[in-house]
């Protein structure tokens, strides 16, 4: 697998189809966006290597939004509680069937391992093993 850029409406609706999602939140001005998109593609080679096709690594660009995708963005804001942009940090999202449920700030800061496990914890699963729970 490969992260996808959200950037059409087919990929947006692919994204929120998708019974797990992690999506990383880029700026490309920003240079700990740049060290956290780091952090989140070596993340997701490890997820690969692992053969596991679940969850699908996302990639969304908030300067870049076609319409659709930055009113989803906005409301998904308002719902959360929290800016998710967060300030350009890179930030990561994760979705079960369109729906977040849980979200970090800062990708480089947290490093790959804290976020497999905060994957773990979101999806209920051993993320590159076995199902524990649905």
């Amino acid at each position: 697998m490969s992260i996808s850029l959200v950037d059409s409406e087919a990929s947006l609706a692919e994204l929120l189809a998708s019974r797990e999602a992690i999506v990383f939140v880029q700026f490309n001005w920003s240079g700990q966006s740049v060290a956290s998109l780091r952090v989140f593609e070596e993340w997701e080679k490890e997820n690969a290597a692992s053969n596991c096709n679940i969850p699908r690594f996302f990639r969304i660009d908030p300067d870049m939004m076609i319409p659709s995708a930055g009113a989803w963005f906005t409301e998904e804001s308002v719902k959360y509680g929290q800016d998710l942009a967060a300030g350009g940090y890179g930030s990561v999202i994760w979705l079960r069937s369109g729906r977040i449920v849980d979200f970090v700030k800062y990708a480089a800061k947290e490093g790959a391992s804290l976020l497999r496990g905060r994957s773990m914890k979101a999806f209920s699963r051993n993320i590159g093993g076995p199902d524990i729970a649905p």
